[in-house]
């Protein structure tokens, strides 16, 4: 999260140290992460936003199953004690967290499909062996923000990162590595996330039977993002949205990344499309679509290394 007048994501990349920015009363944290007195109320909204959802679901709306927050700062990037990537609390952990102790739900699946790794939610639940954690995104052999280059503490998601402890094989990356610059876009399409859904994550979440779906939402994957730099469109978000639904019909939608205001609002519209139940044919031109060379790899090797803690993978 940025305060200042115009909101630059791409501009904000580029920003300084941490100490006292060059905007009026805000402190930067790191190169794209600023605070000023308001930030901190805003982190409590956003939190309590998805605290809310849970509760809508679980005790306060009667038949609601699925809620979509509307929050923001995003939360993905903010562990257990650290903050970074426009993010100060994390949401999805949070909301997790609270239903598991105030509704008594075991088991919570969290799917992450930000076009950046969601680092601090895997460093809060690294060790939970009651949080199911997958994140598809951009890697570049971890180069692509948030790289260890970048987060010296932090894991970058690379696709050995399992998990330790209790939650060895619980974390699932899916690290998509593509070439910087003009050459990435065009790399990763709907049909990879389709592949990486259809051979991992539908069958790895159906094994771990969740009680609840967590989806750290973010559209910044989608083509023309300043960010992301890669090609998905905004049917790929209904229907990735369908098929958690299909599995556990308990889906909370948290929002994280996005930074194309016109592909945002496009990529939310669908997602919530399907959250609601409104059907959406495959476009024309997703179906005539083959899984990259880059992406048929990424899931290949990923399967690899998760398959020895997964019977739906041998």
């Amino acid at each position: 999260m940025c305060i200042r007048d115009r909101y630059d994501p791409a501009a904000m990349m580029q920003g300084g140290e941490a100490g006292l920015s060059e905007y009026k009363n805000t402190y930067r944290f790191s190169k794209e992460t600023y605070e000023n007195y308001y930030t901190y109320k805003a982190s409590l909204i956003s939190a309590g936003c998805a605290i809310s959802a849970i509760d809508a679901m679980y005790a306060k709306v009667k038949g609601v199953e699925r809620a979509f927050c509307v929050n923001r700062p995003s939360g993905h990037h903010a562990g257990k004690s650290s903050i970074g990537g426009f993010c100060f609390l994390n949401n999805a952990a949070i909301a997790a967290r609270y239903a598991q102790s105030k509704y008594a739900v075991k088991q919570v699946a969290i799917i992450d499909w930000d076009v950046h790794h969601g680092n601090g939610t895997q460093d809060i639940v690294n060790e939970d062996g009651s949080i199911l954690f997958v994140s598809l995104h951009r890697h570049d052999k971890g180069l692509f923000f948030p790289s260890t280059l970048l987060y010296h503490i932090l894991e970058s998601g690379a696709a050995e990162e399992v998990g330790v402890g209790e939650g060895e094989g619980l974390k699932v990356n899916i690290p998509w590595d593509v070439p910087e610059g003009p050459a990435a876009e065009g790399k990763i399409i709907d049909m990879d996330y389709v592949q990486a859904f259809k051979e991992i994550v539908i069958p790895v979440v159906k094994e771990f039977a969740p009680e609840l779906i967590i989806v750290s939402a973010g559209f910044d994957a989608m083509r023309g993002d300043p960010l992301g730099k890669i090609s998905l469109s905004p049917w790929i978000f209904h229907w990735m949205t369908r098929s958690l639904m299909e599995i556990n019909p308990r889906v909370m939608v948290t929002l994280e990344g996005g930074y194309n205001l016109k592909m945002l609002t496009k990529g939310v519209d669908s997602c919530v499309s399907a959250l609601l139940g409104v059907a959406r044919e495959m476009p024309k031109e997703v179906a005539e679509q083959k899984a990259t060379k880059e992406g048929a790899e990424a899931v290949r090797r990923s399967r690899d290394v998760l398959k020895k803690y997964w019977k739906c993978l041998q």
